[in-house]
This record gives C-alpha cells, sequence and structure tokens, in this order.
C-alpha cells in the first residue's frame, strides 16, 4: 500500500526514492524536502515495501531497520537474492555495532544512518545517493558534511566550516601539526587567525559532544571505565574523523 505519493514520473525519466520509517510523520517531513524533484512514496512496513520494491522499482529507499511485520533484514536479504539494483539508506539504533555494519554493507547497503537522527540528516544522505550513482562519486565535501551531522556537528554553528577545513586537511595525513600547520591552513581559508580557529574548532566540538547520541559516539570514541566517552581534544576528534574518512564511505 502507497501511503503517500507526492510526484510521479512524467516528460522523462525522474529518480524514485521510497521512504519507509515506523515513524509516519517522520517520513512526510523528509517527503516534503524532495517532492519538488523526486517521485517519492511512503511505506509504513515491510510488506509494503517489498510490494513496491516489486510494482514499482525504486531507485533509492531509506529503510528502517525495525519495521513492523517484515523486519529491515528480511527485507534486505529478499532484494538482495533477487538482485534488485536498488541504493539503500539503513536507518538503524545499533549503528555502533562493527558486525551489524558489516553485515548490512554484504547485503548491498550503501550507508548507515544512527536511529535516532534528524529529518536534516536523513535528507543530506538520502539526497546524496539519489544524485549520484555510486557512492564511489561522492566528492570530499560530501563524505565530510555527512560525517559532521552525524556526530552531531551543526551547520551554520560556530566553528563548523573550521572542524570540515581541518578534517579535509587531516585526510591527507593524519600526523599534521595542529598549531603549525592545520590552524594556520584553516585560518587563511576561513578567515581570523591559528587562535581563533583553535578556539572556534574547541566550542564546536564541546556542542557536539555535550549534545551527543552516545550510539554514534561509541563507535568513534571508546568510553572509560565509568561507561562515559570524555571530550576528546581537539587532537583527538580531528584524527579519528580524519581516520574515518580514509577508512571507508560507510559509517
Amino acid at each position: 500500500m502507497v501511503c503517500c505519493q507526492h510526484r510521479e514520473e512524467g516528460g522523462g525519466p525522474v529518480t524514485k526514492i521510497l521512504l519507509a520509517d515506523r515513524i509516519p510523520e517522520f517520513s512526510k517531513r523528509v517527503a516534503e524536502r524532495f517532492a519538488d524533484r523526486f517521485a517519492v512514496r511512503i511505506c509504513e512496513n515491510g510488506e509494503e515495501v517489498l510490494e513496491q520494491c516489486r510494482l514499482w522499482q525504486p531507485d533509492c529507499i531509506l529503510l528502517d531497520m525495525e519495521l513492523p511485520l517484515v523486519d529491515g533484514l528480511t527485507i534486505l536479504r529478499t532484494l538482495y537474492s533477487s538482485g534488485q539494483e536498488v541504493k539503500i539508506l539503513a536507518k538503524t539504533s545499533c549503528s555502533y555495532s562493527d558486525y551489524l555494519v558489516q553485515s548490512l554493507v554484504q547485503l548491498g547497503v550503501n550507508y548507515i544512518l544512527p536511529n535516532p537522527c534528524t529529518v536534516t540528516q536523513a535528507v543530506s544522505q538520502l539526497n546524496s545517493l539519489a544524485s549520484f550513482e555510486t557512492l564511489d562519486q561522492w566528492d570530499d565535501d560530501d563524505r565530510i558534511l555527512s560525517l559532521m551531522l552525524h556526530m552531531g556537528l551543526r551547520y551554520g554553528k560556530g566553528g563548523f566550516a573550521c572542524v570540515c577545513e581541518a578534517a579535509r586537511l587531516m585526510m591527507y595525513d593524519v600526523d599534521l601539526p595542529l598549531t603549525k600547520v592545520v590552524y594556520p591552513e584553516v585560518a587563511r581559508i576561513c578567515g581570523g587567525n591559528a587562535s581563533r580557529v583553535e578556539r572556534a574548532i574547541r566550542s564546536a566540538i564541546v556542542y557536539a559532544w555535550k549534545n551527543r547520541d552516545d550510539r554514534v559516539w561509541q563507535y568513534y570514541f571508546a568510553p572509560g571505565r565509568d561507561g562515559q566517552i570524555e571530550c576528546p581534544t581537539n587532537g583527538e576528534f580531528l584524527c579519528r574523523m580524519a581516520l574515518s574518512l580514509n577508512r571507508r564511505k560507510i559509517i
């Protein structure tokens, strides 16, 4: 059953996006962001997803792994067995699990989104999937922006641009000295001076840490003996982000 359809194909091929989330309001808010560019349909359970994949054959799917009736893993196994080519953004509360990540990747998932997540995060990743034939076509800007949103940094908030530029520099050499190279170079790009850049990056990291989702942060930073994640230094955060950007495009 199609719960919501914002646009049908006409006058040429249109990218088809299927939004499958157990919270209808979340899907509707995401759909509103794509209604003028893509054909969008909404499903609220796994049976509807399988039916739409068979009849409508979407290009991209936002797939909640905890859908009712038929769960996400069953859907992925069915699509994988059928050989149907579709780009998948999986939404799961277990994104910190290396085992689950590898399992989802093997079943054809292109990107993993932590749950809960914001509409903005879902739209950003889904837009990237819909815009490129493969994730290999992502440029550095897409990958860095996606990771920073994933970590809870906020676009437009002070320090966001500085963190992104610093991560870009360290992608190619994680051993770059912050004080002598990274901060001055970021200051040249973003404006200000090295001291101001250092403070801006610190502010952005502290903000993200205070408002963090532990299920996401535990994937990047190990909790201490008390089970709590300590706020990383600028160097620790930037190095971990750079290594993640270099290691893979699946987060």
